[in-house]
């Protein structure tokens, strides 16, 4: 569980990046972005559990 918070508080931290750099920042594009970091999170966990498994 707290691999997951690191990793979806790092994508969320590359979302906002992109988002200071203005991309992304439309209403559509916002929440996209939002899913995605939610997704990837979920899938780097899953892929470093596997690794150290």
């Amino acid at each position: 569980m707290a691999m997951w918070f690191f990793l979806h508080h790092f994508c969320a931290g590359i979302r906002h990046l992109a988002m200071d750099l203005h991309y992304g920042v439309t209403l559509e594009q916002s929440r996209m972005s939002g899913k995605l970091v939610l997704v990837m999170g979920i899938l780097l966990t899953i892929l470093i559990g596997v690794k150290l498994w």
